[in-house]
């Protein structure tokens, strides 16, 4: 799955009620394993974080991975990081979501040696011993499964604490104007206008080489306007990072689904000395703030 064009949809799909803030993880600990189309995999990791309710977005709920690997900082509440670190074969493992009064309302297995995707209400495969608004101890079991092309089963106990998310600090007044003066900007606006009027050789002109491919792809216009329906709307960029021949413009915006705030990242990666977009991500918060 490619950022952004190839995986358009899903992402709008997935960040449009994800948490817009950015948590660190903060490693507990995993004890068992994760058994995937005959793959052992040992579980020794676990992270928790607050998350809006998946049924209510003005209550908190709680997402819980259990993982092979340690997750990178910020990972946690970044559904698309997450599906980069599945599809590349860096993270295998669980995921459970909690529903604001603690009950588990779903669960998935993480993994790129899976045919396809595999999840569902899995409200009795992890029994809680403790939950407070601090951590979460208990154990994931399953016996055997199969799901279409995919057996699968798992036995692991589980203690993590759980964070919550800081939002950054506002972006100054100099900020703004140097975000807003920068040829990024120049290119994000060239880019969304593009998108808007579904001019696709304007797209190409703006993105990075490896997303013409995916222009050229006879799904590209049907695709596009559903990515114009569930993006963000009045878009203010707010600040401007440059490193090397990369470079991330941070933007708040209208999400459509909510009306509230989203938060935006939009990088670029220099191509034969011009700006080129590589991904737009937004984060749907739920809030009016």
């Amino acid at each position: 799955m490619r950022t952004y064009f190839c995986a358009a949809i899903t992402a709008v799909l997935l960040l449009a009620g994800a948490c817009f803030l950015s948590a660190q993880a903060t490693e507990g600990n995993a004890e068992g394993t994760l058994v995937i189309n005959a793959k052992s995999i040992n579980l020794h990791h676990a992270y928790a974080a607050v998350v809006p309710d998946a049924f209510d977005k003005t209550k908190e709920g709680t997402v819980l991975f259990i993982t092979d690997s340690e997750l990178p900082a910020g990972a946690l509440t970044d559904d698309i990081e997450m599906m980069h670190l599945e599809r590349d074969g860096k993270i295998h493992g669980l995921r459970f979501e909690f529903s604001s009064d603690k009950q588990p309302i779903s669960g998935s297995l993480i993994s790129n040696n899976l045919d396809g995707s595999v999840s569902g209400s899995w409200t009795n495969m992890f029994h809680v011993t403790t939950f407070d608004d601090k951590s979460i101890t208990g154990e994931a079991v399953t016996s055997p499964r199969t799901v279409f092309k995919n057996s699968f089963e798992y036995s692991v106990k589980v203690e993590a604490p759980i964070v919550r998310a800081v939002k950054a600090p506002k972006a100054s007044a100099s900020d703004i104007s140097a975000a807003e003066a920068s040829p990024q900007a120049a290119v994000y606006r060239r880019y969304r206008k593009a998108m808007d009027s579904g001019n696709l050789n304007e797209l190409r002109a703006v993105v990075i080489a490896e997303h013409k491919k995916d222009i050229d792809r006879p799904e590209f216009p049907k695709m596009l306007e559903m990515v114009k329906m569930l993006s963000a709307t009045d878009v203010k960029l707010q600040k401007l990072t440059v490193d090397g021949a990369h470079s991330t413009l941070t933007a708040i915006g209208k999400d459509r689904v909510s009306n509230g705030v989203s938060d935006g990242t939009i990088t670029f990666q220099r191509e034969n000395g011009e700006w080129k977009l590589v991904e737009e991500r937004w984060r749907g918060s739920g809030s009016n703030e």
